[in-house]
């Protein structure tokens, strides 16, 4: 565990924040360099990164206050706002931060599937480095493991448990490149946000078989029971987005075109 990356007098930075703050940095880096993909000017795109950051969080915390310890915040309802103590859940944060999002570019008259697939190539690097700070804070650990591959986190004492931190890093990496790679070849408007949805999800659902979480019924977890949902969601809107997107021919050439000589 390394959860104070450096202490200068009375800052202390954390490690988790940081990498939090770092996630954020490279959507705004990509929006900004990747602007006119959108039709949008470089400056303009700060807009919606502060949106998904703002409802991001927003909707992290409330998942966690909704799904893991409601009767605590019940009964002490201003510890919501310590977010120093940590509860932050990517499936809130994604959900509430794309219906931000989603509800400005329609005010705005931007492309919410063409703006849709740009962040399907960017949400997985934020949640990268967002799981590096997790490792590194050592939360988010898995279930204990005798395999080579478990880590002893010095809170816990010598007894080792798998990275589920670090698994979810290759999950996220994973599907950067997946869509890095698929993006030049999409066939219609939104097909990369669907394909990220989908993949994120069934990865997340098989990971956390790994995690220390609560489980409904024994069986599942509230995350688990999320993935199945927005999977559900993705595959139900995959045909009819296919049909109302599909792009022309030669669109879908000049994009790859414009991808090799990029």
């Amino acid at each position: 565990m390394y959860p104070v990356l450096l202490e200068l007098g009375p800052i202390t930075v954390h490690s988790y924040g940081f990498m939090i703050a770092m996630g954020f940095v490279a959507v705004i880096l990509g929006l900004r360099r990747r602007a006119h993909e959108i039709n949008m000017e470089p400056n303009e795109t700060l807009d919606i990164a502060l949106l998904a950051m703002i409802f991001g969080i927003i909707g992290a915390r409330l998942y966690y206050v909704l799904v893991y310890d409601f009767s605590h915040y019940v009964k002490n309802p201003l510890d919501v706002f310590a977010l120093n103590q940590g509860g932050l859940v990517f499936h809130g944060g994604l959900i509430l931060g794309t219906i931000a999002v989603i509800i400005y570019l329609k005010a705005k008259k931007v492309s919410v599937v063409e703006t849709a697939d740009l962040a399907a190539l960017l949400i997985p690097v934020a949640y990268a480095f967002g799981r590096v700070g997790c490792f590194l804070n050592g939360c988010c650990h898995g279930i204990e493991t005798d395999s080579f591959i478990g880590v002893s986190f010095t809170e816990f004492g010598t007894t080792a448990y798998h990275p589920a931190q670090l698994y979810s890093v290759v999950l996220g990496l994973g599907i950067y490149g997946f869509i890095l790679w698929q993006r030049p070849r999409r066939t219609f408007g939104g097909q990369a946000f669907l394909s990220y949805l989908i993949i994120y999800n069934a990865g997340r659902f098989f990971i956390e078989f790994l995690r220390v979480n609560p489980t409904y019924f024994g069986l599942v977890t509230g995350a688990q029971i999320t993935s199945i949902i927005l999977i559900g969601i993705a595959c139900g809107l995959y045909p009819f987005i296919r049909r109302k997107f599909a792009y022309e021919e030669d669109e879908a050439v000049e994009e790859i075109d414009e991808s090799s000589t990029a």
